[in-house]
């Protein structure tokens, strides 16, 4: 499996950690297991890292499935993703599945995508009175 997913306990955010070859079969379980973590379906925002990923074989068609079924979906969404091939793929599912216009974000390095988080994560306690 090329992708590892874990929740940080500290920060309420669910880590999907990609390496070495990602196909469109891999995409769809992976799609179907994150789905289903408890953390997800709780809201928490999830940080996709496609760093680690060796070779992209992801058809449009893929993409697309994945981006028009996330549109009902209300997580923040960061994606880092320093491949120029695999950013454009990240990005295609940005503009397909970005109802809410700023819930997908993608970056190519994690820096930049941490600070996006924090600013969710921050916006979401101060929603909630500093809780």
């Amino acid at each position: 499996m090329p992708f590892a997913v874990h929740l940080d306990e500290s920060t309420r955010v669910l880590y999907v950690q990609a390496s070495g070859d990602v196909n469109d079969a891999e995409l769809e379980d992976l799609n179907r297991r994150v789905r289903q973590d408890p953390a997800f379906v709780a809201g928490c925002p999830v940080l996709y890292n496609f760093s680690g990923a060796t070779t992209v074989s992801v058809s449009w068609e893929a993409v697309y499935a994945l981006a028009t079924s996330a549109r009902a979906l209300r997580n923040p969404v960061a994606m880092i993703a320093p491949n120029p091939a695999v950013f454009g793929l990240v990005r295609m599912y940005q503009i397909l599945g970005n109802v809410e216009r700023d819930r997908i974000q993608v970056f190519t390095n994690e820096e930049d995508a941490g600070d996006w988080l924090r600013t969710i994560i921050s916006s979401r306690i101060e929603d909630r009175g500093g809780q």
